[in-house]
């Protein structure tokens, strides 16, 4: 067993005081859903806009581009959400609904168009601005917009498959909820075993302080809690979905054992932007922590392929989508 330095038991006290202020914020804005819940999104997304764009430490943005990001993440993020509700309600904000929204992940292909057709054409008067600031901006844009539209997807889309309304719809927070803690059991677990037993490197050029001791670590322990955590949801009448119930638990398990793997391709997806421009952290919002996207990027990749999972799961495995 590693013995553990000071720095090492301050900088772990930091994380865990940070992680419950993290969850009595977050916690209320799941569980609530409707407003709480687009209000957590909203601003999430937007420091998440903030840092991945002013992650290139040498490159300086002007503040329409900043504007333009900003604004067209959010449209990609919220596509479904506004054209239905417009289709359904015009402008009457008041009589806008969330959960009747999301049946599957989409974005607007015209905004990406746009999104495209402006950003690469600032490479051709912009000094400094060149082909692989534009790439980055985009891919960034899009796909982390889809990653958080995923969340949202799992939150809602169980409240439109079950039709019933519970208080605050309190209820239908459990399939989020369920890949939430799965997912940061994982790196709970991971965190402490590699601390304690890490000796073997991932990958150092990456993320130096992973270990495959961690990983395996990460891998068992939340496997199983988050399995016994999903069976214990649908063996309580709370079922996540209808092939998330009891029945089907081979379906939870699948899930299960596919949260921690994710979860660690997130990490080393983001960690190798952050390399490739040679910071540290996002951000500095979060103590010990970083900023929003080094706490929710493993949760980001998460939802996304739980999110597709779970639709090929209810489609019965047709790619044919």
């Amino acid at each position: 067993m590693n013995k553990l330095s000071s720095d090492t038991k301050k900088s772990m006290t930091s994380r865990i005081i940070t992680a419950i202020i993290l969850i009595a914020i977050a916690l209320p804005c799941v569980l609530f859903g409707n407003w709480f819940m687009i209000g957590l999104v909203t601003v999430a997304t937007f420091f998440a806009c903030h840092e991945f764009i002013n992650a290139p430490k040498n490159k300086s943005y002007n503040l329409l581009l900043h504007i333009f990001v900003h604004l067209m993440t959010f449209s990609f993020v919220f596509w479904i959400i506004i054209k239905n509700n417009l289709n359904n309600f015009g402008w009457d904000i008041v009589q806008w609904t969330f959960k009747d929204n999301f049946n599957t992940i989409s974005v607007s292909v015209i905004g990406i168009a746009v999104t495209f057709l402006v950003i690469f054409s600032i490479t051709f008067n912009k000094n400094g601005f060149n082909i692989s600031d534009a790439t980055y901006l985009c891919s960034m844009m899009i796909f982390i917009s889809v990653c958080i539209q995923a969340v949202l997807f799992l939150r809602f889309y169980p409240g439109s498959v079950y039709g019933d309304v519970h208080i605050l719809d309190i209820k239908h927070s459990t399939l989020l909820l369920f890949v939430i803690i799965t997912n940061y059991l994982c790196d709970a677990g991971a965190y402490f075993t590699g601390i304690l037993f890490g000796k073997h490197k991932m990958n150092e050029k990456i993320s130096p302080k992973k270990t495959w001791e961690g990983f395996i670590g990460g891998l068992v322990i939340s496997t199983s809690i988050g399995f016994l955590i999903g069976y214990l949801f649908a063996r309580n009448n709370l079922a996540m979905l209808p092939i998330l119930d009891s029945k089907h638990w081979y379906n939870i398990l699948i899930i299960s054992f596919v949260i921690p793997l994710t979860a660690n391709l997130g990490d080393f997806i983001f960690s190798s932007i952050k390399r490739n421009y040679g910071i540290k952290d996002y951000g500095t919002i979060l103590k010990g922590h970083g900023g929003i996207l080094d706490r929710v990027d493993s949760l980001l990749i998460t939802s996304l392929i739980v999110s597709i999972l779970i639709i090929f799961m209810e489609h019965e495995w047709s790619f044919l989508l």
